[in-house]
């Protein structure tokens, strides 16, 4: 007689667990469906604060927010609620208050893509498949290779571009770690000691690199620089108070760069003043955050940089691009958009480049990208020597080196195949399409704002067909309005006007970020999302956007005319 087998003593594989899994994954099947598609699903049952409905309002309700906070487990039962309680406890507890910024097209608030159909697929073969992308095994695992290969698709097909140009390439986790690895790159280059054997910044320390190479610091030149850059010159030893704004805020034009200065610099300005010799990072924003611009004349950087740095002038100097949104507009390399295209031209020029997939691209969070000229500035930083790491290939003769040897993190989630996938599903021209929808989404609101007799579309003097990429950025011309006009917007967009359910309830309204210009209150309206369309009605339509700045506008006239101002429904 055979011996039955003996009872499973891991917890998490009880007998049972097929057939529960199987319940379970049903009803997410059920739960992803309502949640996701844009469209109602026939015979889909709804689900506690997450109706069947057409669009998801970006925020959760206050009353989803109050639930939550009152059944989050402050404690840890000794057995556990099991696996049906637990996910009962996260749909209908936990996720309903989260963010829906990705699930709606009426999300304004931060540059925030959403998930492609292809890209959600691929994410759930990422969680189940659970790779972690650290070490090039070619035979024993393809995800190093096939992120090698996404990669190449990018610069290919999206940012006609040549692989070669840039051989050092990897998936970060945003435009932040891909801003640190360019400046990495750029203080390896910098610091860099021929007199001692070529050692780097990685070996040698910060303070020994400088005394070694005569070097006393570095200026990071920009104009109107994201937020990250400040963060990544602190973390790499460089200071905050190396970054340079040198933008031409007296032309009314912040987001360039005043040559003039970037000049003297790169001529030495600094050495003159004795404060020794200083190596250069220059960064070109491709895509400034709050008006969507970008910095132009990349060429003529390259010019001055070959004119006062190298062997001779014995002195250094990088170009750093941040394009997290900006490098797609590459995808108009013709034709009526061929302006934005040409804003992103010379991507030749750069030495090393930041993009982001979770914006335009609407992969999942986390995914950032990062191209550089030279994979050996970033293996001497970064590389992690362990026996137990080691490739069966020469980590940078082989072409494809392992990515914990480029990269931050050791520990990295297979990002490549949602990008993978959204590429191979959808070709370039529904890419291209995508990013005409977002222009054209942006422009018809950029439009109705410049027309406005109540708003004023920033910066002054914007030429909407010619400025307008995929951020609008305006004020109220009531001054007073103009104070609290972000928090109007997203209240009108919760609550709604004259209804008898609050947007938020509805899955109506929008939501928007508040930012400064020129010292003012000022209001972003970001378009990302690949639920956005050109049309004005409709889902994703431009549309609702009108309707709630016209609302605002009402209730704040009403409530003047009332003599109550502030006193909300």
């Amino acid at each position: 007689m055979s011996t039955p087998p003996a009872p499973s003593t891991n917890p998490l594989l009880p007998p049972d667990i097929r057939p529960t899994l199987s319940a379970l994954l049903s009803s997410l099947h059920n739960f992803t469906l309502s949640t996701y598609l844009p469209n109602p699903v026939p015979d889909t049952p709804d689900t506690p604060d997450k109706p069947n409905t057409a669009t998801a309002f970006p925020l959760p309700t206050t009353s989803a927010l109050s639930t939550a906070l009152t059944n989050i487990a402050h404690s840890i039962s000794r057995a556990g609620l099991g696996l049906e309680k637990t996910y009962e406890h996260l749909v209908h507890d936990v996720v309903p208050a989260l963010g829906r910024s990705s699930l709606s097209s009426r999300y304004y608030g931060f540059v925030t893509g959403g998930t492609t159909p292809a890209a959600l697929l691929a994410d759930h073969l990422v969680t189940l498949t659970d790779t972690n992308v650290q070490v090039h095994l070619p035979l024993e695992s393809l995800s190093t290779t096939l992120e090698h290969h996404t990669l190449c698709l990018l610069l290919r097909y999206l940012f006609r571009c040549p692989p070669s140009l840039f051989p050092a390439r990897i998936f970060t986790t945003g435009a932040t770690s891909s801003n640190i690895l360019g400046l990495t790159c750029a203080r390896e280059y910098i610091f860099h000691c021929p007199s001692s054997g070529g050692a780097s910044v990685g070996a040698l320390g910060l303070l020994e690199a400088s005394r070694r190479s005569g070097i006393s610091g570095i200026d990071i030149l920009c104009a109107m620089p994201h937020a990250s850059i400040y963060k990544a010159a602190g973390v790499l030893g460089l200071g905050k108070d190396s970054v340079k704004d040198i933008g031409r805020y007296k032309d009314g034009l912040p987001w360039e760069l005043d040559m003039d200065a970037l000049e003297s610099y790169l001529a030495g300005k600094k050495e003159n003043e004795g404060q020794g010799k200083r190596g250069v990072v220059v960064i070109m924003s491709w895509g400034e955050v709050n008006t969507g611009r970008f910095t132009s004349g990349i060429r003529e950087v390259r010019r001055l940089v070959t004119k006062y740095c190298g062997a001779e002038a014995g002195r250094r100097a990088w170009i750093h691009v941040d394009a997290a949104f900006g490098i797609f507009a590459r995808l108009f390399w013709s034709g009526k958009y061929a302006c934005l295209g040409a804003a992103a031209d010379g991507l030749e020029c750069a030495d090393s480049v930041t993009a982001d997939g979770h914006k335009m691209l609407n992969v999942p969070y986390d995914c950032g990208i990062f191209f550089g000229r030279c994979p050996d500035l970033l293996h001497s930083a970064l590389s992690s020597a362990a026996p137990y790491l080691s490739s069966s290939n020469d980590p940078i003769a082989s072409g494809i080196p392992s990515p914990l040897n480029l990269g931050l993190e050791n520990s990295r989630r297979f990002r490549a195949l949602p990008v993978y996938a959204t590429l191979v599903a959808y070709g370039t021209e529904a890419h291209l399409m995508l990013l005409k929808n977002m222009v054209l989404h942006a422009r018809s609101i950029a439009r109705f704002v410049n027309e406005s007799a109540h708003y004023e579309l920033l910066p002054r003097g914007t030429v909407v067909e010619r400025d307008v990429y995929t951020i609008v950025l305006f004020s109220a011309r009531d001054q007073e309005l103009n104070k609290m006009l972000k928090d109007r917007i997203n209240w009108h967009g919760r609550r709604g006007e004259g209804k008898d359910k609050p947007c938020e309830e509805r899955g109506e309204g929008m939501y928007v970020s508040g930012t400064l210009w020129d010292g003012k209150p000022a209001v972003r309206i970001a378009v990302s999302n690949w639920r956005m369309t050109a049309e004005e009605g409709g889902e994703g339509g431009w549309g609702g956007v009108k309707e709630v700045l016209e609302g605002v506008v009402r209730v704040w006239e009403g409530e003047k005319r009332r003599g109550c101002i502030g006193e909300q429904e």
